[in-house]
């Protein structure tokens, strides 16, 4: 699973490099890490397979979307 986490990683630090928001994504997500860490609800949540997955996404979009880079919350989101 980790080798799959890295390659989306990889993934977003690509499209951030092309579209020149390196700085921007990656604040984004050391933002979303330390958000996570403190509150570890967030993992349960996204886990949570008895949650929908538009109703984690809207949560993640509640939580996050118009404050971190589009791109980092997509990865969330993703995840």
């Amino acid at each position: 699973m980790t080798q799959i986490y890295e390659e989306y990683a990889a993934a977003l630090f690509t499209l951030a490099a092309e579209e020149d928001v390196k700085r921007e994504v990656a604040d984004s997500v050391k933002t979303l890490k330390s958000v996570i860490l403190e509150y570890p609800m967030y993992t349960d949540l996204l886990a949570a397979p008895n949650i929908p997955f538009d109703e984690r996404c809207q949560v993640i979009e509640d939580a996050f979307g118009g404050k971190l880079h589009e791109y980092a919350v997509s990865f969330v989101k993703l995840l």
